[in-house]
């Protein structure tokens, strides 16, 4: 009996754990180069470039 009990502690601990660590793992890293943002009241713009093709993009958010 005892070794169930030890192996249901240690998944009460790695489901909450892969729950947590999910959305981190699955998310990609953006890896545009910033070269400048601007924040204002009325709204944000960021300019970025892509390191591999050198493409620039243009974001606004109002």
């Amino acid at each position: 009996m005892k070794p169930f009990i030890k192996n249901l502690s240690a998944a009460a601990i790695a489901v909450p754990m892969l729950f947590a660590a999910g959305p981190v793992l699955l998310s990609g890293c953006d890896d545009d180069r910033e070269i400048m943002e601007v924040e204002t009241p009325e709204g944000e713009t960021e300019i970025e470039q892509d390191p591999d093709t050198g493409a620039i993009e243009v974001e606004t958010e109002n």
